[in-house]
């Protein structure tokens, strides 16, 4: 359930927003990686605005604002589906945003609509047509970070090989195939440069209740192929047999909407698929706690779509 609690002074807000503020009223309405926070605001002017504070959360170690923070001042503005920026709080490493009106919940079980999902396609592609510009703030899939997946992922399949084969089992010839060969398949995925999202699946873009959507949770933003962007899309956000029914139309729209000559689209989307079931085995190791919840059918999609795309022959 939602709580309510003092989280920005409203001089502090003000300076951010432009204009004094009398009162604030938070509400905590996420508590997933970070703290999201809606936050009803009464002007001097006695004007009124909803807009959304994200920060860290208060026990974590580690800053994962900045990447996002830089995300939105370099390119918030060039994407329509993007919330508009609106400041940063540095006293508490916080990012305020517009708050959206009429964004529809994901349903994980059913899946993106056939409107959402051509929405998000059309989304995604013009984010992957952004000039990414000259930037050394964003990560991509050079060899430093290659080598640091194809690490992890040595370690983390021997450990827990026995416990995700017993969520896919179809799955243990090409895990134990990629073993110690990752990283010569993922350096494919430096090419083209475009903006990623990183996390692309249909939670990340919810659909907006007039149509169109809405793309959220820029953490992760890194510079590689758009089939990324895809796989991470179609394997997490489709049960197994709806994702194979409209896999193949739906790299073809992307294609086409992308429209770059010589890009590959089945090859990106197979590379794509490798890098997410490589992650997924990566990030069950790193919490072993995540078999109690959705691992198992994440899993499953993953793996499933990783095999179904033969990943193994790409190394």
């Amino acid at each position: 359930m939602p709580r309510s609690a003092g989280v920005i002074t409203a001089d502090v807000l003000g300076r951010v927003l432009g204009s004094a503020v009398v009162k604030v009223e938070s509400t905590l309405i996420g508590h997933f990686s970070c703290e999201l926070w809606r936050l009803d605001v009464l002007f001097a002017t006695g004007n009124k605005q909803t807009v959304v504070l994200k920060r860290p959360k208060q026990e974590a170690n580690r800053d994962p604002m900045d990447s996002e923070r830089r995300f939105y001042e370099r390119y918030g503005g060039a994407l329509e589906s993007s919330p508009r920026y609106l400041g940063y709080i540095e006293e508490i490493d916080g990012i305020v945003l517009e708050f959206i009106e009429g964004l529809e919940a994901f349903d994980w079980r059913a899946g993106p609509t056939r409107q959402h999902a051509e929405d998000s396609v059309a989304a995604l592609a013009a984010l992957h047509r952004v000039d990414p510009g000259e930037v050394d703030w964003l990560p991509r899939f050079d060899a430093e970070r290659v080598q640091r997946i194809a690490d992890e992922y040595d370690k983390a399949w021997p450990a827990r090989r026995k416990m995700l084969l017993g969520f896919c089992p179809d799955y243990g010839p090409t895990g134990d195939h990629i073993l110690g060969r990752v990283g010569d398949a993922l350096q494919q995925l430096n090419e083209p440069l475009c903006l990623l999202h990183g996390d692309a699946h249909g939670e990340n873009i919810p659909a907006r209740s007039g149509g169109g959507v809405c793309m959220l949770d820029w953490q992760d933003p890194v510079l590689g192929n758009p089939g990324v962007d895809v796989a991470d899309y179609l394997l997490m956000s489709y049960k197994i047999q709806d994702r194979c029914r409209i896999q193949d139309a739906f790299i073809e729209q992307h294609a086409s909407l992308f429209d770059r000559q010589g890009y590959d689209a089945t090859t990106g989307f197979r590379l794509g698929a490798l890098q997410r079931v490589v992650r997924t085995v990566c990030s069950a190791h790193a919490f072993p706690g995540w078999a109690e919840s959705s691992l198992p059918w994440v899993f499953d999609r993953c793996a499933t779509g990783a095999v179904a795309a033969d990943v193994a022959a790409l190394v």
